[in-house]
Formats: C-alpha cells, structure tokens, sequence
C-alpha cells in the first residue's frame, strides 16, 4: 500500500511537472518531448509502475548532466568507419541491439555508404549511457535493405561495442572500427586470421542449379557430359560455357569443368525467377544461341534432376542439357543475435559414440595386445548417454531420423529390424516407433560375429537395468562379454528408445551433443523406395535444437552434403561438420570419395569442420596439419579411436576432439598422461 501511495504521488507530480512544462517549454525535460495532452481515464496499476520507472529514469538523468531544454543531449551522432574489401555489386551492413541498430533483425540493418575503394562508413544517432553490441555482415541490398543470403558476418567471440559517455558535449563522435573480421587490428596475428563465416538465407529461399556428374536417387550414373547432342552434332570446345538468366533480371556465366558447378538464385518467391533460361553456344550448329527453359513446375519436387531439351534458334531440337535442382527454404526468421562465435577447443575432447559406445564395441583389442572391455548400456538410449556423461565424455554423439508423422528421434540404422523384415524409419510412426522396442521377437547381430539368430527371450518390462541374460553359445565366446556369453539385446542394459526432444530436456545440459543427422542413401533410397524431403527432415531436426542451443555446447554433422548444406544454409548459429568414410567406404558421391574431397567440400559449403575415418590421421598425422591450415577443424571416428595410443598420437597432431566407443578408459588415459 504504502509503495502504491508512493507510485501515485510520483504519477501526480509528474503530471504536475508535465503541466508546467506546457505553460514553461524552457523547464522541458532534458530526455525528451512532454505529453500534449493528459490522460482522462486513471490509470492503471501497470501505467503507475511504469510511469514511475520513467519519472525515476528522468531524475537520474536530470542529476547527471544539466538541463538543456531539447532530445539532442540523450543522443549523439556517431560515424562508423570501417575497411572491407567486397565485390562491387556487395555491401556492408551494420546490425546491432538497438533499435537504431535493427534490433539484430537483418531486415532492418544499416547499410553503409561505400566512400572510396575499401572505405565504408554511416552516421547513426546512438544513445548515451549505454554500451551497444553491434557487428558488420556482407550481403546484396536492394532499395537500401538487405537482399538475398547473407554472404560473411563477423563472428567474434563477443560482439563490438561502442559506448557514448553521459554528457558527451561534442556534435559528433567518429569511432574507427579497423577491417571487417577483424576485432582489434592492432593485435598479434590480425592480419593472418580473419573472424568471418558466411552463407545464412534468412527469410530468402534459394534454387541451387548443378552442372556437372550426378547420381540419381535411383543410382543411374548420368556421366560427365553436361550437354548431351544428338546425331552427328558435336561440340569441339573442352569446357562449354553456359549463360543463366533468370525472370527477375539475374544472369551469370558459367564455365564448366570436369568437376560440378553450381549456381544458387535467391528470391522471396520461386514464382519471381521463372522461367529460367540456360544459353550455350554450339559453332557445330550456327551463330546464335542454343538454349533450354527451365519452369516453376519443373521443381516443384525440390529435389531431383531435370533433362532439359536443348534447341537451337529456329526450334530445332539438338541436345539434352542435365541439371540437378535444390530448393532450399528458410527455417526461421533474420536474427544475428546468437550467431556463431569464433570460438575453438583448446584441448581435445572426447565424444562418447552413440552414448556409451555401440552396441557391437563390447570388446577391443589395444596394441599391446590386451582387451578393453566395458559395461554395455544399449546405444542410442537416454541411460547411454548420462552414463557416458558420467564416465568423462564432454560430448554425445547420436543419430536422428524422423518419422512419418515429423517427429526426430534417436536411432542408428535407417530402418529397424524386426525380425528378418527391416521397416524404414520414415515410414511409421513416432508411436511405432516407441512401441518397436518390444516388437522384435528375434535378434541377429552383424555378419561374422555369431553363426545362428539368438532367440530373444525378454518381456516387455521398460526398466532402465534388466537382469543380463547370458547364453552359452561357444561362436560368440570372443566377444569378450565373460564367460563365452553371447551378445544380443538380452545381454544390455537396456533402456526404450527415446525422441530428440526428450534427449535435450533430460541429458544433463553440461554435456554437449554431437547431433549425426541422417539421411537415406541412394543405395538405401533404391531398397526401401523411400526419399524423404531434405527441407522437412532438417526444418523438423533445427525446431527441436535450435531452443536447446541456448543452454548447451551442440554440433551438427551428416554424411549427405546436401542435408549438410542445408544445415548450413537454414541457421547461423549451430555449427556443422561434414561426415566422410575417408575411402573407407566407396560412394558414388564424388564429394564423400576422400579425405580431400571433404576438405573441399567443407570449405566450399561453409561448414565448421569435418568429421573423419581415424585411420588417416593414425597412419599419418600429419594430415591434421593440412586440415587445420584450411580455417577447419577436425574431430574422428571409428575404432581406432578405442585405442589410448592412437588417441594420444592425434592428439598431439591437432586433432580437435575423438569419438570413441570406450569413454572410461580413453577418458582415464587422457587426464594420467594430462
């Protein structure tokens, strides 16, 4: 009662102070313009609260700085300067937390005034008394706004600030910013490490076109030649040129190689760029242009690969022109507040696979020829995980999918195994799902590790730690359970199967996940006749992590470089590595066929890092340097990794952080030698 006397008394006086102020403009307040007219109706408890914080944010101007009768004194002009050097047809932009700033929303940044070669600068009337993060990104405008993706933003471990001092008498302040990327110029080193990421679309959409060798869904090998020509016509030239045009006035030529080229058109609607013509040259059939249209409705599938007709001026058909097509969509709105950070490991760090290691890793032979064993929590589960967490491990490492009805979850394999069917993923639903745990009336593990299926003989409890049940099958005595046991479901701890969303509200939040996103491959495509759509199967994984990123330390990776570009394109904020059998594994994918395609691929899709095989890095270290010199980092995988020594080799290689089936005793080995 009393605070609301108090409230009210201040209320009336500032109302009393209001109306002098309108009989003497000369006793206005020094931060800002009074009322022109009064309230008629009382206020509200809420008004009182707040008016009483203005009056009280009033008074503590007042007594900072004397009373000069006008708005000027709480605002004070000042000009940014800053060097970046950008195409011509790019500009630079400010954003910040400010509403003169944009509020961090990219629709409403600033865009900079291009004074002369690499000089940029803006004059903005900015608040005292206060300290303002802001930072600088690179991106096409029209009409002054921002248009199409983001190409580079600053990415320092914290943002720039800038403070005006209270009662700052001079007109204008200029604040020199130094190079874009680049926090303090002054500092050891600057020059030579650029704090700069790229490709972010916003609220854009954007069609990718690729010219060059493709594999279907279907796995038919299209070839190397781009323009296939019929009959007797034949193209001399090596590299063919192509001319993109688009409906809303964007061109491009491009000039093939032997490797694919890819051209991305961004727009608000895909309704703007159509139709879309591809002009090439052909002396072998005339002067002019032979040229192909691409429709709207050639790409409403959002992902596939188009046999263009190709025809020369007069309409005569000459050739087919192969295009594969990308739609990517946006996934949420243009904000840069929580955008990535330039940000790295200093030590490395141990990443627990699957949780507490697969299913199949029970045993591992070290190289001074004894056994590791451990205790064996069922993969992929929320018991794996803490108990991984408990073990050492910084981060998990999982896989998710997402079922029919559009709901992650956590699981290895595309397809479960139920018996001798195997039933996609994608093709039931969340409810199967959870239920599938306790359908499979029969378990075979991996070729080569036992010679009969084993009966399995569980009941449909869901307790986190079932008795073991042992059998006494001598084919699986080397598996190193004990006692000849034999490894099935039944000799796990188990636990259910669990959703993405469930795994980020209970894994404790000082754990950080290494989140495998999972996609169908062209091999599984074909067997199963499944394909999912990489806008919705991404857009449903980034809905769940996206809020949980605020609270603990998330990467994401996948083996699929388009699902990876995708990723990489739809958020700023989440880094992303690219997965890779380091030939390990042969692909039909030129981008996933070795350690060096990755690298490339990497840097090309603006990934964070790479995920890799560990025996390159085991038979020649050294490659760590190479993939560090690139602006990446480089985390491993495989079962190597189990080993102590090898971990301890990479290590000191450089490597960033090991995946490994084995947390306790990597973990132990780790901080002994530490």
């Amino acid at each position: 009662t009393e605070k609301l006397k108090y409230t009210v008394a201040s209320t009336q006086s500032q109302n009393s102070s209001e109306e002098s102020e309108q009989r003497h403009p000369s006793r206005s307040s020094s931060c800002g313009s009074s009322k022109d007219t009064e309230d008629e109706n009382p206020p509200s408890l809420e008004t009182l609260a707040l008016q009483s914080d203005h009056l009280s944010s009033n008074q503590n101007a007042k007594s900072d700085k004397p009373d000069k009768g006008n708005r000027d004194n709480c605002y004070v002009a000042v000009t940014l300067k800053l060097k970046a050097d950008v195409k011509e047809h790019h500009s630079v932009f400010v954003i910040g937390g400010t509403p003169t700033l944009g509020n961090w929303d990219t629709s409403n940044a600033v865009l900079m005034t291009r004074n002369k070669g690499v000089l940029w600068s803006v004059t903005l009337s900015l608040p005292q008394a206060q300290c303002i993060p802001f930072k600088f990104f690179i991106a096409c405008q029209r009409n002054g706004s921002v248009w199409g993706r983001i190409k580079r933003w600053e990415i320092f471990p914290s943002d720039r600030t800038i403070e005006v001092k209270r009662g700052h008498q001079e007109d204008a302040l200029t604040k020199d910013c130094g190079k874009f990327g680049r926090m303090n110029p002054r500092s050891k080193g600057s020059d030579t490490l650029a704090c700069v990421d790229g490709a972010w679309l916003h609220r854009f959409k954007q069609l990718r076109l690729v010219f060059g060798p493709h594999v279907l869904a279907d796995r038919e090998q299209i070839g190397h030649q781009v323009v296939e020509l019929f009959g007797n016509v034949h193209n001399e030239e090596k590299a063919t040129t192509l001319q993109i045009q688009s409906a809303d006035g964007w061109s491009k030529m491009l000039q093939l190689s032997h490797d694919s080229d890819t051209v991305a058109m961004d727009c608000v609607e895909l309704k703007e760029i159509f139709p879309i013509q591809i002009h090439i040259p052909l002396p072998a059939v005339g002067p002019k242009m032979c040229s192909a249209t691409i429709l709207e409705s050639h790409v409403s599938s959002k992902y596939g690969v188009l046999r263009l007709p190709l025809v020369a001026h007069d309409g005569t058909p000459v050739g087919i022109i192969h295009v594969k097509f990308q739609v990517v969509l946006p996934v949420q709105s243009g904000n840069l507040s929580h955008a990535l950070q330039k940000t790295s490991w200093r030590t490395m760090k141990v990443v627990g696979h699957r949780g507490g290691g697969a299913d199949k890793s029970a045993r591992v032979d070290d190289s001074s020829g004894g056994a590791k064993h451990r205790t064996h929590v069922e993969e992929n589960t929320l018991l794996s995980f803490v108990t991984a967490s408990n073990m050492g491990a910084e981060y998990i490492e999982f896989d998710v999918q997402v079922t029919r009805d559009g709901v992650p979850v956590i699981y290895h394999d595309v397809a479960l195994t139920i018996g001798p069917a195997r039933i996609p993923i994608a093709s039931i639903t969340y409810k199967e799902f959870i239920q599938a745990h306790n359908w499979r009336p029969e378990m075979q593990v991996d070729a080569g590790l036992l010679d009969t299926p084993i009966k399995n003989g569980s009941s449909n409890r869901r307790s986190h730690s079932p008795p073991l049940r042992k059998s006494h099958n001598p084919t699986a005595a080397g598996l190193g359970l004990g006692g000849g046991s034999v490894f099935t479901r039944d000799s796990l701890i188990r636990d259910r199967f669990t959703s993405l969303d469930e795994v980020c509200k209970m894994v404790p939040t000082r754990t950080g996940f290494d989140v495998e996103v999972k996609f169908p491959t062209p091999e599984e495509i074909q067997e199963f006749g499944i394909l999912p759509e990489r806008n919705e199967w991404v857009d449903r994984t980034l809905s769940v992590l996206l809020p949980a990123n605020k609270h603990r330390s998330i990467f994401l990776s996948s083996f699929d470089p388009d699902v990876c570009m995708m990723l990489r394109l739809k958020q700023p904020i989440i880094p992303v590595f690219f997965l890779t059998e380091a030939e390990k594994v042969e692909t039909p994918d030129p981008r996933r066929q070795s350690l060096h395609a990755a690298v490339t691929w990497a840097r090309k899709s603006h990934c964070w890092g790479i995920v890799t095989e560990s025996w390159p890095l085991i038979t020649a270290p050294e490659i760590a340097k190479h993939v560090k010199s690139q602006g990446l980092m480089l985390v491993t995988y495989g079962a190597g990794n189990n080993d102590s020594d090898n971990v301890v080799t990479q290590e000191l290689a450089g490597v960033d952080g090991v995946c490994v089936d084995h947390v306790a005793h990597v973990v132990k080995s780790i901080r002994e030698r530490n």
